[in-house]
């Protein structure tokens, strides 16, 4: 029985995922099952993922399903199939240092989930991806609440903790945090390792930054009972509202306000990034970032007016093996 078994979910990911593969390959602890779940992709993933299935130096499964699935139903499946103990997950688009799974089997060892430090390594520097990187922020020293850094992008937990607290089947944003946070008011523990590291492409293209904003923005909305408020997003487009209100009467003041509002957020964000993005795309970023944002605000408000998740009448998918 291996001690770890990596869940890895797919959808179109054929130009990325053989550079996940191979990062888990290099590993120095190589004690592990790979478990790729295909959500009906179209580009030949699994075509791609067979095919380094024969060399690969672990066992390797990969299940194929016939529609598209919500990530929470994908990853419960995931959980479903592993036969080790415990229970990683990497993104499609992410590659792992070649201790990653060493560090986070021997954080198991004391504790029932591991979060680790993400570098943003775009493939292309275009602007969506700059504005993405503006948004990274994990800490290259150890953090007093690891639950903030929950990210499944590489997170490792015991399994025991997965089946106790299964991602919610129709989850698409959020999953992650939420299931770290319900976790950890059950009593189970974690832990931040700066050591446990992952360099993530994420998205490159406008369409593709735009739909991670309005599905960051939903799902941080219907679950607000249990995730909270976004005070801070909210006093954003309070004050956005009130710049407006402000132009008929004042045109240039409010105009004014109103510019210096709207790039408020990526200006601080640059700030803090500013020695981790090249000049050029920091700057990028910084520009686009506002039409980023205000879709992010008008979705999360938007998501507001619904019911919040825990009263929502929606069937939950049945895991199937």
């Amino acid at each position: 029985m291996p001690r770890l078994s990596v869940v890895i979910l797919t959808l179109n990911e054929a130009a990325n995922i053989h550079r996940s593969l191979d990062s888990l390959a290099r590993q120095d602890e190589l004690d592990i099952e790979v478990i790729i779940v295909d959500a009906a992709s179209q580009d030949g993933t699994p075509n791609v993922v067979l095919r380094l299935a024969e060399t690969f130096p672990a066992p390797m499964r990969l299940h194929l399903a016939t529609t598209q699935l919500p990530i929470g139903q994908a990853r419960n499946l995931g959980v479903a199939m592993a036969r080790a103990p415990n229970v990683a997950f990497l993104s499609a688009d992410a590659e792992v240092d070649p201790s990653w799974v060493r560090e986070a089997l021997a954080c198991l060892e004391y504790c029932d989930m591991a979060f680790g430090y993400q570098e943003h390594r775009p493939h292309r520097w275009t602007m969506a991806a700059a504005v993405r990187s503006l948004r990274y922020h994990y800490p290259r020293s150890a953090a007093p609440d690891p639950i903030l850094f929950a990210s499944n992008v590489a997170a490792a937990y015991r399994k025991q903790v997965l089946v106790d607290h299964p991602f919610d089947a129709w989850a698409n944003a959020a999953e992650d945090l939420l299931l770290a946070r319900r976790a950890a008011a059950a009593g189970c523990t974690a832990v931040y390792n700066p050591r446990m590291v992952v360099h993530h492409s994420d998205v490159d293209t406008v369409q593709a930054e735009t739909r991670k904003n309005r599905r960051e923005g939903h799902g941080w909305a219907i679950y607000r009972t249990e995730l909270g408020l976004q005070k801070a997003v909210l006093a954003w487009g309070a004050a956005l509202l009130t710049c407006v209100m402000m132009i008929p009467l004042f045109p240039l003041l409010g105009t004014g306000l109103l510019c210096a509002t709207l790039w408020l957020p990526a200006v601080r964000r640059a700030v803090r990034r500013r020695r981790a993005i090249p000049f050029r795309p920091l700057v990028m970023g910084v520009a686009a970032s506002p039409a980023f944002d205000v879709t992010y605000l008008v979705t999360y408000v938007r998501g507001l007016l619904s019911p919040p998740a825990s009263t929502r009448a929606v069937p939950v998918p049945k895991v199937q093996e």
